[in-house]
């Protein structure tokens, strides 16, 4: 008892909260800004993230003009100290990319983008774009044409071991801030089975999924389309129950009255990042993965 005393006087001492929370700054540089949450490799040791590709072009002393894009993917390592220079993924710096999601064997990449397609066509939203890892490295990014509908919003998607995916498409009505979770899965070509709407989506807007490796439990954000994202948008969990998953339980220990999303869970399941009002964070999960089952309704 004596030593938690001390430890927790060490803590307030320094003004850093009890319950582990830290701010997530690999960076830092003010150009290499994140742009929503991160992907991580399995080893941990190296991550991909969104920065502000024209910003960092500028930064770098390159010549910036209109023609580059806004957003682009970066890979950087962890070092003794902190994170390497990041550098600019070879699928990326064409167009504005971003939000990348790792398979757990970090193989497959599959992110936001408004790319042309093949056929030349535009989008006028962002469409879900994979590539695949092989011995020599990225491949050629290709839209996942089962998911797409060209004519939505597809993006925001995570992975799990076995290629399920879970992501969000959207307005389910034109000029409204109304999205819904979706799933398919990831065939071995390339391709995709076809899409169903999760049922854990709501007349709420969900979206920013954050997927278990073996598909235990989904993270994700829900908001008041009405009310607006900026005012009511937060955490919730949903835990796996046989087929289908049990009822969303909000992040009680994180939300705050800011905007609380893009939660990002290290590959060693031991933190969750999370952007709230005060920058990108992580805490530790297990208390949070604890008291949000307990708070799971029971039939």
């Amino acid at each position: 008892m004596k030593a938690r005393v001390i430890g927790v006087a060490a803590l307030l001492l320094a003004g850093l909260p009890q319950d582990g929370t830290e701010p997530f700054r690999p960076f830092a540089v003010r150009p290499y800004r994140l742009v929503n949450s991160v992907a991580f490799e399995p080893d941990d040791g190296t991550m991909i993230v969104a920065l502000f590709h024209r910003e960092v072009l500028a930064h770098r002393g390159m010549r910036v003009d209109s023609t580059a894009p806004e957003l682009g993917l970066y890979q950087t390592r962890r070092l003794e100290r902190g994170w390497s220079e990041p550098e600019l993924l070879p699928v990326s710096g064409q167009y504005s990319d971003y939000e990348a999601a790792l398979t757990p064997d970090g193989n497959t990449l599959v992110f936001n983008s408004k790319r042309p397609w093949p056929d030349g066509r535009i989008p006028d939203r962002n469409d879900l774009w994979l590539a695949e890892r092989g011995p020599a490295g990225w491949g050629a990014p290709r839209p996942i044409a089962a998911l797409n509908s060209f004519t939505l919003e597809e993006s925001y998607a995570s992975l799990t071991r076995d290629r399920r995916i879970v992501f969000v498409r959207g307005p389910t009505r034109e000029g409204s801030d109304d999205f819904d979770l979706w799933q398919s899965r990831l065939l071995p070509d390339g391709t995709a089975e076809p899409p169903s709407r999760l049922p854990l989506s709501t007349a709420a807007g969900e979206g920013d999924p954050w997927i278990h490796p073996d598909g235990d439990y989904l993270i994700f954000t829900r908001w008041d389309p009405v009310a607006g994202w900026q005012r009511t948008c937060d955490l919730y969990i949903a835990f796996r129950a046989g087929s289908g998953w049990g009822p969303a339980v909000p992040l009680v220990e994180i939300n705050s009255t800011a905007p609380d999303f893009g939660p990002a869970v290290s590959p060693d399941g031991r933190f969750l990042h999370y952007w709230t009002s005060t920058g990108f964070m992580r805490r530790p999960l297990a208390p949070i993965l604890a008291s949000a089952r307990g708070r799971v309704p029971t039939r």
